[in-house]
């Protein structure tokens, strides 16, 4: 039986998982990530969710923390999602999203955002008279993730701080690298609400880096490895739109 991890963040204040509707039996494995370091327990009380542990300053470093925490366990998961502590969705619609991307065979994918979410990618906002749509990439805010395309990603975490351009760059040019099967897409019939403004962009992190830089770096760097593993992939339409090859880029 397939078995997915889904991890919820938060700011170790304050109620835990408290943007997340209780409302079904969760069809997944729960885990609460504390970013803040300061949670000594390893189990959330009443709820028994687990809890991992680690200061961070982004969202980049949540993903290494993982990343370097599966690579030390036996358990086998078929997909992994992150989902921000400030992202409204409920148990049925996490159990919803993964029953639709395993029929469907994605690599990514993620559910839309209701109209009066925050945000900015307008291809992850909710759009009427459809069920899902393919896209390129998927936002980093709550996507969904295959095993092996997120453990493929681990040595790039550590270079964004943000976790910005792992979405957009990262995951669909290594899926391509990798010629790993799938795709990515939007799911209009699953919806969740993003309900806090995204502050990411206007900090400078301890790289000295701010997140347009960080994403700016991951590009230049798939441009590099497409150029020295399948340099053919220059050549991709769907690969030159992601990595502004062709007048157009996603951040």
């Amino acid at each position: 039986m397939s078995r997915a991890l889904v991890v919820v963040t938060w700011c170790g204040s304050g109620p835990p998982l408290s943007r997340l509707e209780l409302d079904a039996e969760p069809d997944f494995e729960l885990v609460c990530f504390d970013y803040s370091g300061t949670q000594t327990v390893k189990w959330l009380p009443e709820t028994g969710v687990r809890l991992l542990t680690r200061a961070t300053e982004c969202k980049g470093q949540i993903l290494d923390a993982l990343a370097e925490t599966l690579a030390s366990t036996e358990v086998v998961y078929d997909y992994i999602s992150v989902i921000d502590d400030d992202v409204e969705i409920s148990l049925s619609a996490i159990n919803q999203a993964l029953r639709i991307g395993r029929r469907l065979g994605l690599l990514t994918f993620s559910p839309s955002l209701t109209k009066d979410s925050l945000g900015y990618h307008s291809h992850m906002f909710q759009r009427e008279g459809f069920l899902y749509r393919r896209v390129l990439w998927v936002e980093i805010m709550m996507p969904f993730i295959a095993m092996d395309l997120f453990m493929a990603a681990a040595p790039y975490y550590s270079l964004a701080i943000s976790a910005a351009g792992i979405d957009c760059f990262i995951y669909p040019v290594l899926a391509r690298l990798l010629s790993l099967e799938g795709g990515h897409a939007v799911f209009d019939c699953v919806v969740a609400a993003h309900r806090r403004e995204v502050t990411s962009g206007q900090r400078r992190f301890s790289n000295g880096c701010t997140a347009m830089e960080e994403a700016g770096q991951l590009r230049w760097l798939c441009q590099q490895l497409l150029a020295e593993q399948k340099p053919e992939l220059l050549l991709d339409r769907d690969l030159r739109l992601l990595l502004g090859l062709a007048g157009h880029s996603c951040v």
